[in-house]
Parts: structure tokens; sequence; C-alpha cells
């Protein structure tokens, strides 16, 4: 007797980039069949892309739902009947992005940092780095992440005695790192309130 096959899927997926919020991804390709519980996405190979959907016609796309995370350069495989094929490196979520922080007193104090795809939890912040202006080996210090007030967009995190301002400001999520030229962290103005004879 003789065997039947249908060709095994093959797809391309140029490097997406997703907010860390998640989102839909499209995958083209070939041979994806128009049958959805037959098809299954993973990310990585640890996260299931959900609600797959395809193209029921020319079975040569798949969109689905990816979870919220951070990190980059994740596998994506496509499972069809069985039959699986993978693209390494193809999609990232994206880096941090600030735009304002709050400033700090000089005896140190818990300062906000709002932004974009800093993560779903507070976790997911690997650091928060100041980078001092003077120059100098000990020139940095480190802001201790304490709590994810609005979950990818607003923390605070503790940060140590110091002076000056416009300071680098360095956040690294899932092994990404903020574009570090604007915005900058300051501590407060000192203020006199009075001077005795």
């Amino acid at each position: 007797p003789y065997i039947f096959s249908y060709n095994p899927p093959s797809f391309v997926l140029n490097t997406s980039i997703i907010t860390t919020k998640g989102g839909s991804i499209t995958i083209s390709g070939r041979n994806f069949g128009n049958r959805t519980d037959a098809v299954t996405v993973t990310i990585d190979e640890t996260s299931v892309c959900g609600n797959v959907s395809l193209s029921p016609q020319h079975h040569d796309k798949i969109v689905c739902s990816v979870q919220p995370g951070v990190g980059s350069y994740f596998k994506v495989s496509v499972e069809v009947s069985g039959v699986k094929r993978s693209c390494s490196y193809c999609l990232s979520f994206a880096a941090p992005s600030i735009a304002n922080i709050s400033p700090a007193n000089t005896t140190g104090s818990l300062i906000t940092i709002t932004g974009f795809n800093f993560g779903p939890t507070i976790d997911s912040i690997d650091e928060v780095i100041i980078q001092y202006n003077n120059s100098g080996i000990n020139n940095k210090i480190a802001c201790r992440p304490n709590r994810m007030i609005i979950p990818h967009s607003q923390f605070d995190c503790w940060m140590g005695a110091g002076t000056g301002q416009l300071h680098r400001t360095y956040v690294v999520v899932g092994g990404q790192v903020n574009d570090h030229s604007i915005p900058v962290f300051s501590y407060y103005d000192p203020v006199i309130v009075g001077v005795n004879r």
C-alpha cells in the first residue's frame, strides 16, 4: 500500500518585536492547514501562543497572541498535526524606555520611574543604575527596585544618598537596557531656609 502525507509546514518570521504587554504576531508560510486545533505555536518551547487563527483558503498565515514577557531573541515553533518547524532568534520583547524620573532627596529616598516596557512585575527589572556625571571608579549607584506601580509603565526604587543633576539612568529589563541619552536623574536642589548670625 502507498502512504500519503501532506507537505510539512514551513514559514518565515522576520525578527518581530512586541511590547512587554504581549500582543499578536503574524507568521507567514505554507502548509499550515485550516484546522486551528491541529496547530500549536510555542515561544521558546515554554509559552504557548494563544488565540490561533488561520487563513482558511490559502493555509499560509497564522495569527496568535503572545503572553506578556521580557527578553530577546526567543525561538518560535510551529507544530501542525505533530510536525514541527522552528525559527531561532525570531521574537523579542521591546527594550525598556524611560519617559520621566522623579528627583530624590540628597539623603536618599524613593523615586518613581515612568516609561514603557518595564515588564509585568517588579521581578522583571534586573537592575537600575545611576551613573554620575563626575569621572572616577566609583561613579555609579544602584537604585533598588521596590514595587511595580503600573505594570509595564511605572515602578519605584530606593535611591541612595548623593548630590548633583543630569545623571544618566540605566534600566535593565530581561537583559535589555534603555537608551541612556534621555531622560536623566537629578537630586533636589539645595534650599536655604535661613541664616543665623
